[in-house]
């Protein structure tokens, strides 16, 4: 249940040129550009760094190195930076850096870049010279990447960047990063790249690595801010992903769905609320039989820490919204969430639920002055976990 966050601050790329007089990016106010992706990653591996860099890559990846769930092939324009000329989200891994780069406008002569926390690699340090774009828009451009030590961010501490980053960043890579890209000043759209990755590294004992992670973006569409098609697209993925839900808890008995036996966390018990809770949101009928059904299974478990109880309570509450209340609460026509009315059961459920919850808090303060939760009763309190506790009750 617990995910370790890396960053929050961002710390946008250094660049070594002239700004003046840029091309930037035209997308409606909150609009978004879509795209066509054809994308592959492939891996192989040698007893040495000259074998691994010219043998020929045909294995998959593994998920150590590259993610297999792919971020959407769009761009929104609340995602570019200020002055609409580079992404300003910050990559969070050799995908992302690939779409940083294809969209990135400000490149142009001696660049140099810098992403941050790029795992399990550390910083990417990508420097070059990039020729201007000709005069239809196409530009060609090859960057060497190294791998770097991560960065200490600004309000963090040495000693958290030591414990909690620098064991996450155990490879030191090097490598070339290949962009042709297509960009469309009237229109003020990148309306093509193709770019490649290629990184090689030490794996191991006598076992070095090749990556290459090539990613082709061809413009289909520019859409208004929650224009009717763009809308369509969102709710098809959402009814795509409930499926997709509904489908993992047909089969509750998953390991992921399991709690480990005497243990002091119920995160297998948190997923499957978290899941049930994910179905409602996505309009899944409360009556539905994977629902209720998860639901009955819940209720036999025995809860103990706060992200799963937590997870759990909001899930109760989602199962006894009344319908079409979100939308209502939106428009103004309800000033607030009308009160849940569970049947005896649940509401003895959720009494019981709640009752741990109260008990999972930070055993040094006095919880009649100041409340402050812990995964279970215990001298130690931290904001994600105070969160969870916060949404529950």
């Amino acid at each position: 249940m617990r995910r370790l966050v890396l960053s929050c601050v961002l710390a946008f790329p250094v660049l070594a040129q002239d700004a003046a007089a840029s091309l930037t990016w035209q997308l409606p106010a909150r609009g978004a550009a879509e795209y066509q992706r054809t994308t592959s990653a492939k891996t192989v591996t040698a007893p040495t760094r000259p074998a691994a860099t010219v043998a020929e890559a045909k294995a998959d990846v593994p998920v150590t190195f590259l993610p297999r769930l792919l971020p959407a092939p769009w761009l929104c324009q609340g995602e570019l930076a200020a002055d609409q000329r580079a992404v300003g989200d910050e990559p969070r891994d050799l995908r992302d850096v690939l779409r940083a780069v294809g969209f990135d406008l400000r490149l142009k002569g001696t660049t140099k870049l810098r992403y941050a926390r790029i795992v399990p690699f550390g910083d990417l340090l990508l420097q070059g010279k990039v020729d201007p774009a000709a005069a239809d828009g196409t530009q060609t451009f090859e960057l060497e990447v190294t791998s770097a030590d991560p960065e200490l961010r600004p309000g963090e501490s040495k000693a958290m960047l030591q414990r909690f980053v620098r064991p996450l960043c155990v490879h030191a890579a090097t490598g070339t990063l290949r962009c042709q890209r297509h960009f469309d000043a009237v229109a003020g759209v990148v309306r093509s790249y193709d770019a490649e990755l290629v990184l090689v590294f030490a794996d191991g004992k006598n076992t070095f690595r090749k990556l290459v992670v090539r990613d082709e973006w061809k413009l289909t569409k520019v859409h208004d801010n929650q224009d009717a098609e763009f809308r369509a697209a969102v709710a098809k993925a959402i009814r795509e992903g409930a499926r997709w839900i509904q489908g993992q808890l047909q089969n509750r008995d998953r390991p992921y769905l399991k709690d480990q036996p005497n243990g002091e966390r119920t995160y297998g018990s948190g997923r499957l609320a978290l899941a049930l809770l994910t179905l409602l949101h996505a309009e899944v009928p409360p009556d539905d039989p994977v629902i209720v059904g998860g639901f009955e299974e819940l209720g036999k478990r025995e809860l103990v820490d706060t992200y799963s109880l937590g997870v759990a309570l909001m899930a109760m509450a989602a199962r006894y919204a009344p319908p079409g209340e979100v939308e209502l609460l939106r428009s103004g026509v309800l000033a607030a969430p009308k009160p849940r009315v569970l049947p005896a059961a649940d509401r003895a459920l959720a009494t019981r639920w709640l009752a741990t919850l109260l008990t999972n808090v930070d055993t040094r303060a006095d919880a009649g002055y100041r409340l402050r939760f812990n995964y279970v009763p215990g001298p130690r309190f931290d904001n994600s976990v105070n969160q969870y506790g916060l949404l529950g009750l």
